[in-house]
């Protein structure tokens, strides 16, 4: 039997005015749907649940024809599987509020939907490039709220209660889940202005502008965490781009002192304190985190199937002096919840989705597909952003951070997915072309 060709059966419709408005006001409600009414008075259904259904219906009714099927599906089917494990657990093990619990399980099932919704949605490249700049906009907007709460609250001096969050929480407690945010999605600011060579002057220094934005929403936020994360990820794109700006990069953190906010300086010589007894030790958050991490595997050694899902927060004081409290470590979290297993598989999918990155870069090398090689080069790093942002906490299951994210996963897994298949239709031709001169060849 003749195999189909997919490459000639794909067909690039843009996706409709009314439908591309609708998927704008669900990413950017995404973000910031704290600042929102958000209860429909229904439990475990929310005003962002029935806007993201709503886009799906929308996209169901135009009726365009999609012959790809995402290559990641079946690892996140597993992840997910395993939650719904985690959820069984707890209630055989742990019974506590139903209600309570189903919600979490439901929310930690329903912000990877947007890979889907994004796969599916996205068909063609102006579309790609399209809810990229909305992706950037969003990002930038929630960068200016983050400035502006800081200059509300005073640069000067570093104090705890002053540590902006944009529109991630009410206070200063959602500090580190802003700062995540804006280190992952940074670097697709900074790969544009450095990649994007095919483009117009403007459109880079915009980028480039974006990248400011968002660094010093990451200072305002004094997230340490965040602040390693753009390190490493900044000196990785310049490494792509030439040494001489990892050059500049080290000179640059040489002499922080000179361009650094002198509250982020505070924050950071913060992290090494001098007790009574004149000697260095790291502060209380950061000993905490070592000491529940330690905890997250106790459990698990006591409980290797997993203690269940939503249930560190009440396990943790059993083994540690921090009751109540969260791992702090997204990997430690699943792995005393839903098992060292369920752990083992989110790893593999979190570094597939880094790896597709790069396999995009390549595709539009092969391709000659300037915007696929830039998108595929920053989403990398932004991936590598979210693995790291997710060892020294574990935002994985909040859906404002995480949510943009998995849109530009499902993204990237169509773009390369139809670049593959254009790579093979060349490589076809290119067999043709010399099967053929090879038989004029044996014909002279």
């Amino acid at each position: 039997m003749r195999k189909k060709n997919k490459a000639s059966e794909l067909q690039e419709i843009d996706v409709g005015p009314l439908l591309k408005f609708s998927t704008v006001i669900l990413l950017f409600y995404t973000v910031n749907q704290l600042h929102f009414p958000s209860s429909l008075g229904l439990p475990g259904v929310n005003v962002l649940n029935i806007i993201f259904f709503s886009v799906y219906l929308m996209h169901l009714a135009q009726k365009r024809p999609d012959p790809l099927k995402p290559y990641l599906t079946a690892r996140f089917v597993i992840v997910m599987a395993f939650m719904v494990y985690g959820f069984v657990v707890a209630q055989i093990r742990m019974p506590l509020s139903l209600m309570e619990d189903i919600t979490y399980l439901k929310t930690g099932l329903f912000y990877p939907l947007y890979f889907f919704l994004a796969f599916h949605l996205v068909q063609s490249r102006n579309d790609t490039r399209f809810f990229v700049v909305v992706l950037m906009g969003v990002a930038g907007i929630a960068g200016l709220e983050a400035i502006r709460e800081a200059l509300d609250y005073g640069i000067g001096n570093y104090k705890e209660a002053n540590r902006a969050a944009g529109p991630f929480g009410e206070n200063f407690t959602a500090a580190n889940r802003a700062g995540i945010f804006y280190s992952m999605f940074y670097p697709l600011f900074v790969a544009f202005a450095l990649f994007a060579s095919g483009y117009p002057k403007l459109i880079r220094m915009a980028a480039m502008a974006g990248a400011v934005v968002l660094i010093l929403a990451v200072f305002f936020t004094y997230s340490r965490q965040s602040y390693f994360i753009c390190l490493l990820l900044t000196g990785i794109l310049f490494m792509r781009k030439n040494w001489f700006m990892v050059l500049v990069l080290m000179f640059a953190m040489l002499n922080y002192d000179l361009w650094v906010p002198n509250s982020a300086i505070e924050r950071i010589e913060g992290t090494q304190q001098v007790n009574e007894h004149g000697k260095e030790e790291v502060d209380e958050s950061t000993a905490s985190r070592w000491v529940l991490w330690q905890g997250g595997f106790a459990m698990s050694a006591d409980m290797p199937w997993g203690i269940g899902l939503n249930r560190f927060k009440r396990e943790i004081g059993n083994y540690t002096q921090y009751p109540g409290k969260d791992a702090h470590n997204y990997y430690v979290l699943i792995f005393a919840e839903t098992s060292p297993l369920s752990s083992l598989f989110q790893i593999i999918l979190v570094v597939s989705l880094a790896l597709m990155g790069m396999r995009l870069a390549r595709a539009g090398g092969k391709c000659k597909d300037d915007f696929a090689q830039t998108f595929g080069q920053a989403f990398f790093v932004m991936s590598l952003g979210m693995i790291l942002g997710n060892v020294y906490g574990s935002p994985f299951f909040s859906g404002e951070v995480m949510g943009l994210y998995w849109f530009a996963a499902g993204m990237v897994c169509r773009y390369v997915t139809v670049l593959d298949l254009e790579v093979k239709q060349l490589r076809r031709e290119r067999r043709k072309r010399r099967n053929a001169a090879k038989g004029m060849v044996a014909r002279a």
